[in-house]
């Protein structure tokens, strides 16, 4: 589950400021601007950023020694500039070994306003190649890729490890088939409980009790923003048990707030008991356990009791978001997905200290599908998310 933390997926983000109205009208056609565009990011990378005029904004910013700094570390991790592909923002830059997306903002004077890279992408010799550089992270690793529904590539793919907050994906299957059934609808109103209060991320945790919210925006928050009390509304209502239909590994199911309050440094003795009870001596125990939220900063170090978590295999997840009807919602936050490069795509990530997943599903605009999960579980040390990152979208340039 997430813990009020956000990993940026971009290796490198340079403030990309909104230029004001007046900056941003220069009397050139579309073709002229992506010209002006292209040979400035074309510039910066083959005489280098000095060879371009920046605004004050900027040069308050970052200073020059930083953005060259930047540059090469750019070029350190892909290899030589080659070319900038596509018309428009965002842009392509390729390299000898990956390739990476910028956005460049000028002004009608011509100087650079805003800057940004994101998903510095390295490029390996075969796909069996980056699978294999990812199952070779540290700690444990999993990693499957379906596609049109048929096991293609991948590796430990029955090997259930800890996904942190993907299992909301098995939240919003049990949701659908609720809705279709006719036992709730998306449009039925929830209130909030006190039973339900969870810790971070999302926002519905600091919400008043008694708080309106449809079964359509409690879904959107569980995945969009990962929203741990929205979560807990959704089981509430759709039971346990319709959840655990999708978790043969995780029984019993555990709610977020059930979780938080199992790790806390309070419940050791309950949570020694519920780790040596069968499943039965588990519910018993969730029934009538008690105690309050630990303080989110118990979290922000080194992973804590991994074994009170949800577990699942990638090959599960991947059917799970292959089988979800509400793509429009999975793709609402796309993480680290290259939206304009897919007809339709969704995704829902999970993390917590030592514990990392993320569950993708891509279709091609000819048809063809992709469902994607990879996992990685470490005990001695958090995991590293812009490297996890890397090597994923390192598998998925092969995809397309």
């Amino acid at each position: 589950m997430k813990y009020a933390r956000v990993f940026v997926i971009a290796v490198v983000s340079l403030l990309f400021q909104p230029i004001p109205a007046a900056a941003q009208t220069p009397s050139t056609s579309s073709t002229e601007k992506t010209t002006v565009e292209k040979t400035a990011l074309e510039a910066l990378f083959r005489r280098g950023p000095k060879s371009l005029e920046y605004t004050q904004q900027m040069h308050d910013a970052i200073s020059m020694e930083r953005l060259e700094n930047i540059v090469a570390s750019i070029e350190d991790q892909l290899g030589t500039f080659v070319d900038v592909e596509n018309e428009k923002n965002p842009y392509t830059l390729t390299f000898t070994n990956g390739e990476a997306t910028a956005v460049i903002v000028l002004n009608n004077r011509g100087e650079v306003a805003g800057l940004q890279f994101t998903q510095l992408i390295p490029r390996t010799g075969s796909l069996e190649e980056a699978i294999d550089a990812f199952l070779d992270r540290p700690g444990e690793t999993a990693l499957t890729v379906l596609r049109d529904g048929e096991a293609f590539a991948g590796g430990g793919t029955d090997r259930p490890l800890a996904v942190g907050s993907s299992f909301k994906l098995a939240v919003l299957k049990a949701l659908e088939d609720a809705v279709a059934a006719g036992r709730t609808s998306w449009n039925e109103v929830l209130t909030l409980d006190d039973r339900d209060r969870s810790l971070p991320s999302g926002v519905m945790q600091s919400w008043p009790a008694g708080s309106a919210v449809t079964v359509e925006t409690a879904a959107i928050l569980m995945i969009s923003q990962s929203d741990n009390t929205a979560t807990d509304v959704l089981i509430r209502h759709v039971g346990r048990n319709a959840v655990e239909a999708y978790t043969p590994d995780s029984l019993p199911l555990l709610t977020t707030r059930e979780a938080f309050v199992l790790k806390a440094d309070a419940q050791a003795a309950v949570r020694k008991r519920f780790l040596a009870s069968s499943v039965r001596g588990r519910r018993e125990i969730l029934a009538d356990m008690e105690g309050e939220l630990p303080s989110t900063g118990l979290f922000a170090g080194d992973p804590v009791h991994p074994e009170i978590e949800w577990f699942f295999t990638t090959e599960q997840l991947a059917r799970l978001i292959a089988g979800i009807d509400r793509k429009d919602i999975l793709g609402i936050n796309p993480g680290p997905i290259s939206a304009e490069a897919w007809k339709e795509y969704g995704y829902k990530g999970g993390s917590e200290p030592g514990v990392f997943n993320a569950t993708l599903f891509l279709a091609t605009p000819e048809g063809r599908t992709y469902s994607i999960s990879a996992s990685q579980n470490r005990t001695d040390a958090d995991v590293d998310a812009e490297g996890f990152f890397s090597a994923l979208q390192a598998i998925m340039t092969h995809l397309w």
